[in-house]
């Protein structure tokens, strides 16, 4: 499906848990960031370029960071749930 993490969601980044969109380092990801999402056992994994997809924006060999996991199904805004595109 493809959505959108809804400001102040409790997410895990990189090895760390924060409130969207703060991220591992200090940095913040874009909130409006259309995310391909992937339901796992107990969680949503989250990529979009950047983040956990690669190449990071376009450029090949550049990885960006790591994917965005969200607990919570109501912490995303759900734009389709068609496979991913």
């Amino acid at each position: 499906m493809k959505a959108r993490i809804k400001i102040g969601a409790n997410i895990f980044h990189d090895h760390g848990y924060f409130k969207f969109p703060n991220l591992m380092g200090g940095g913040k990801a874009k909130h409006k960031t259309v995310f391909d999402v992937e339901e796992k056992a107990g969680y949503y994994d989250c990529r979009a370029d950047g983040y956990g997809a690669t190449p990071s924006n376009g450029i090949a060999g550049k990885y960006g960071s790591g994917s965005i996991f969200v607990d919570n199904l109501s912490d995303l805004v759900v734009l389709n749930k068609g496979v991913s595109e």
